[in-house]
């Protein structure tokens, strides 16, 4: 099954690494890890208004 494309390649910019982690620990008493990905993602970080039950808008 193939999966749509909901974000363009074009506006993921912002640089991520994912680490799974396996059960268990190497000789020198680290996680082991199980996979380590490098990617870009689409992180938008915006401030949304609301209100809160006083009526008073926080930001």
């Amino acid at each position: 099954m193939k999966y749509p494309c909901l974000v363009l390649k074009s506006v993921c910019t912002t640089p991520i690494t994912i680490t799974v982690y396996q059960e268990g620990l190497s000789e020198d008493g680290e996680p082991l890890k199980a996979l380590e990905i490098n990617a870009l993602c689409n992180y938008q970080d915006r401030l949304k208004p609301f209100l809160q039950p006083i009526n008073s808008l926080c930001r």
